[in-house]
């Protein structure tokens, strides 16, 4: 069938296939999310260009920037019961939430967080990544300060 068409056809049905493909894996990225648990002060998330106030019960998706104020802190658990906490004047990304496929990945771009991972599963790789070091992290509770 695809040797019968003409070139024009050809190009459109590649398309409409890559588009699918395309909104298919946006789905799946951002259906895992981040739930806050608890929050003190003002945390701010930027979604779609826009800052939003967090508050508790909030749900975070993938490639989320959260920023908290001076004397400010949220609580952010994950699918896999990970939890974050994100300190006083820091910044973060949460490029991927943390599920049990998939590893969480946290940008720390100033500040602190501390977590605590759960024990290990089917998947209990966690990753934050800063300007001075990445780490990975497997079972265990950790801060870290940029």
């Amino acid at each position: 069938m695809i040797k019968n068409m003409n070139w024009v056809n050809k190009i459109k049905l590649l398309t409409i296939a890559l588009t699918l493909t395309a909104s298919i894996s946006l789905k799946a990225e951002n259906s895992s999310k981040a739930t806050v648990v608890k929050i003190r002060g003002k945390v701010v998330a930027h979604i779609e260009g826009q800052k939003v106030n967090l508050k508790k019960g909030d749900k975070i998706s993938a490639k989320t920037k959260i920023e908290s104020e001076a004397k400010s802190f949220a609580v952010i658990t994950f699918e896999d019961k990970t939890k974050l906490t994100l300190g006083p004047k820091s910044t973060i990304i949460v490029v991927n939430p943390s599920t049990d496929k998939n590893p969480g990945i946290i940008n720390l771009l100033q500040g602190q967080i501390r977590s605590k991972i759960t024990k290990p599963g089917k998947m209990n790789k966690y990753f934050v990544n800063s300007k001075a070091a990445a780490i990975g992290v497997r079972g265990t509770e950790f801060i870290a300060i940029y």
